[in-house]
């Protein structure tokens, strides 16, 4: 569908806002600093989807933007502390730049689709690869994806940040927790 709905949790209810461009399904949606939010991706009927749009509250309008160089869906999605987006899966890294308006492609890395991705405190990002075991560090001053030392014997369902700075792994073979 192309359809969207704004909840209001102070009366619990569900009120039509614009529509997207295109209908699509399992698209990301992020939080931009400027309060917009970014969707991108998904899949219609056809297959997967590169194309992203912004919806901007104010106006209740969404209009397109940049084209991700990647088409992917149901991946994670992590708003780095510059205001930059970075959107993991078929084995890239792709950065949304909102001053630009634009995608790019950043550092490459295992196929990882609907891995957990966590920002850290220091502004890096933990990828743990869904199926591969590896987990992955992104640095966005580098641009580029190396390896955190730790392995997981299944790749985790999810990764949450403690308040500590660490994050716990969850994860069929047990839990695991990540400290810097």
């Amino acid at each position: 569908l192309a359809s969207a709905e704004l909840y209001d949790p102070s009366s619990g209810t569900f009120t039509a806002t614009g529509s997207m461009s295109v209908p699509r399904g399992l698209q990301s949606a992020t939080l931009l600093q400027d309060g917009r939010v970014l969707i991108a991706g998904g899949q219609d009927n056809q297959g997967y989807l590169s194309s992203a749009e912004l919806y901007d509250p104010r106006t209740g309008t969404f209009s397109p933007t940049g084209s991700m160089d990647v088409a992917l869906t149901n991946t994670p999605v992590v708003l780095l502390k510059d205001g930059q987006v970075l959107i993991v899966g078929g084995g890239y890294g792709q950065l949304y730049d909102p001053k630009t308006d634009a995608f790019s492609l950043t550092g490459s890395l295992p196929k990882n689709d609907d891995s957990p991705a966590t920002l850290l405190p220091d502004g890096k990002v933990l990828v743990a690869q869904q199926g591969f075991g590896d987990a992955e560090i992104y640095d966005p001053k580098s641009r580029t994806f190396s390896d955190s030392g730790l392995f997981l014997k299944h790749g985790p369902d999810t990764a949450t940040l403690l308040q500590d700075g660490s994050v716990l792994l969850v994860v069929g073979g047990g839990p695991y927790l990540y400290t810097q």
